[in-house]
């Protein structure tokens, strides 16, 4: 090896010196770091997640209970902690997050202490395919590794219809009947079938329903009573039943104890997109019904 440059009697090595010392230094450490890593990286325990579905076909309306189990592979043991999220993967966009392409998340849940965790849902009309992804728990007391469900499959069928009927001409007549689905971005299929009442209910024809339009709306705006001002406005299902409820924030909350001052009011859904005039306001840890 050259040594150059003499500072203060000390000599220092050169450049081509010192990529010399660190090649030497490094060459047999590198196979250690390699399997170091590789270890760490195989530290997880692999895992099992199972879905289950209440019921493989409901009516429009509906609450549907979902329940995914987590196991380790190992021993069955239940896994805890962790999170797991419901995902729905006939929809194909999405406006939330994503864990896999094509998957919409219906919601996350935390695992329970004996493994499981429960979502309830109210599904629209239509074939949905739900799948569990348990996220894995890298901050318990067992690594865990990430692990998906099989595909649950379930139909909802109905939803709630219109029927009109309208015709014209002054004898022979043509009558139409027009039948307007709500809840669903499908279409009602079937068919109508004509009934002179004032006949004993005679059938005077049937005829199929031709491919519809749709279409979207919004109802008339129902106001609600709140106490203070609001400020944020959250959705979510606060007592588990399933059905979307709200959570307003306020400036002021008084409490029949007596006080007031910033708080929360939820209004519980009644699963139709109306809330009920009684809600429960909450300040300081403290829950009142009104």
């Amino acid at each position: 090896m050259q040594w150059a440059n003499n500072f203060g009697g000390r000599e220092r090595p050169s450049p081509q010196s010192f990529h010399f010392l660190m090649r030497a230094f490094l060459k047999p450490t590198l196979p250690f770091l390699l399997i170091l890593a590789a270890a760490t990286a195989k530290a997880q325990t692999p895992t099992t997640t199972d879905l289950s579905v209440s019921s493989s076909s409901v009516t429009a309306g509906t609450v549907v209970t979902l329940t995914a189990t987590v196991t380790l592979q190992s021993n069955s043991s239940p896994v805890y902690p962790g999170r797991v999220t419901f995902c729905d993967s006939t929809v194909t966009y999405c406006l939330q997050h994503v864990i896999t392409p094509g998957l919409q998340v219906v919601g996350n849940v935390q695992l329970t202490s004996s493994g499981t965790a429960v979502l309830k849902v109210i599904p629209g009309v239509g074939t949905h395919n739900y799948v569990a992804v348990f996220n894995g728990a890298p901050n318990g007391t067992v690594s865990t590794a990430p692990s998906s469900s099989s595909q649950e499959t379930m139909t909802v069928t109905g939803g709630p219809t219109n029927t009109t009927l309208s015709y014209t001409g002054t004898g022979p007549y043509t009558l139409t009947g027009t039948v307007v689905g709500n809840g669903s971005f499908l279409s009602p299929t079937g068919i109508v079938s004509f009934v002179d009442t004032t006949n004993a209910g005679y059938v005077l024809g049937s005829a199929t329903l031709s491919a519809g339009t749709s279409s979207q709306s919004f109802a008339s705006a129902a106001p609600y009573g709140n106490q203070g001002t609001a400020h944020f406005v959250a959705i979510g299902d606060f007592n588990g039943d399933g059905i979307p409820d709200l959570a307003i924030t306020n400036t002021s909350v008084s409490l029949s104890g007596g006080g007031t001052g910033p708080g929360v009011s939820i209004f519980l859904g009644n699963g139709d997109g109306t809330f009920p005039s009684t809600r429960c306001r909450m300040r300081s840890g403290t829950i009142h019904m009104e």
